[in-house]
C-alpha cells in the first residue's frame, strides 16, 4: 500500500497498524515534516516503478494539486492491474488554503471516477450530513487491464453521517476528541438521489406554493434511502466501529 500525503496524520492515526498492509510505503513533499518512504510529487513519481501497488490510498490531497489529471495518471501508472486506489477529496468543505497548501478544486464522484479512466467504481462514501450535499465524497476504484473509459456505476454507497464542522474535532487534544458518526448504506447512488431530492422539492415547493430548504427535504426522506448499518466513533484518541444489531446481510 502506498499512501499518498498522509503527513503527519499518518504518524498520529498509526495508518501502518490500521491498514495491516504487509508493505506500507508514503510519499510525502519535501518540505513535510514527518517521515516518508519516499519525497517529491505525486505528478512525477519516477522512483517508482509501473504496477506496483496493490493500494494506493490519497485522502484531502487532489484539492491542493493546480493539475489533478496528472497526477491521477502517475496513480494510475503505478496501481497493477486489479489494483484499487481510494481517493477522498472535499465538496462542500470549507476554502483552506495556506501558503505551503493552495486549494484549487472540488469533487462529485463522477469527476473523482472521471480523473482515473480505466477503473471500475467499487463503492462511493458521502461523508457529512446530508448524502447529496456532503462535507466530502470518497470512491474506490479497481484498475482494470484497459485505459478505456468505464460507465461510471458505483456497486454500493455509503454515507457517514456527521455535522460539516465536525471533522476539525481530530485536532483536538486527545483526551478531548469524542464523537460518534452513524453510518448508512444507501439504496441510492449518492449523484442520482441528489437528483430525486432536487424533484420533491422542487414538486412541493410548486404544489405549496411555499419555499423549501433541501436539506429538510433530505432529513424527511432520510429512512426511506438510508440503512443504519453501524456507528464509528472517537473516544480519548481512540477510534471504534459498532456495527448495528438490526443489519442484515
Amino acid at each position: 500500500m502506498l499512501n499518498i500525503g498522509g503527513g503527519t496524520l499518518s504518524e498520529e492515526f498509526a495508518q501502518i497498524a490500521m491498514f495491516g498492509a504487509a508493505e506500507y510505503h508514503t510519499l510525502e513533499t519535501p518540505d513535510c515534516p514527518t517521515a516518508a518512504t519516499y519525497r517529491g510529487s505525486v505528478n512525477d513519481m519516477n522512483m517508482i516503478p509501473d504496477a506496483r501497488y496493490d493500494w494506493l490510498v490519497s485522502t484531502a490531497m487532489l484539492e491542493h494539486l493546480p493539475d489533478p489529471w496528472g497526477a491521477a495518471r502517475e496513480m494510475l501508472r503505478i496501481t497493477k492491474p486489479g489494483g484499487y486506489i481510494y481517493v477522498a477529496a472535499p465538496f462542500s468543505q470549507i476554502v483552506h488554503f495556506e501558503p505551503r497548501y493552495r486549494d484549487f478544486w472540488r469533487f462529485t464522484p463522477m469527476g473523482l471516477a472521471t480523473l482515473f479512466p480505466g477503473t471500475h467504481v467499487i463503492e462511493v462514501e458521502a461523508w457529512g450530513d446530508n448524502p447529496a450535499k456532503p462535507n466530502g465524497y470518497a470512491v474506490i476504484l479497481q484498475r482494470s487491464d484497459t485505459d478505456d473509459a468505464l460507465p461510471y456505476a458505483p456497486v454500493v454507497s455509503h454515507w457517514l453521517e456527521f455535522p460539516n464542522e465536525q471533522p476539525w474535532m481530530i485536532f483536538q487534544d486527545e483526551s478531548d476528541t469524542a464523537f460518534d458518526w452513524p453510518i448508512y448504506r444507501l439504496r441510492i447512488e449518492p449523484m442520482a438521489l441528489a437528483h430525486q431530492l432536487h424533484n420533491v422539492r422542487n414538486d412541493y415547493g410548486l404544489r405549496a406554493k411555499l419555499p423549501v430548504l433541501y436539506d429538510d427535504v433530505a432529513s424527511a426522506y432520510k429512512h426511506q434511502y438510508a440503512i443504519r448499518i453501524g456507528t464509528l466513533g472517537v473516544r480519548g484518541g481512540t477510534s471504534f466501529y459498532d456495527r448495528a444489531e438490526t443489519q442484515s446481510g
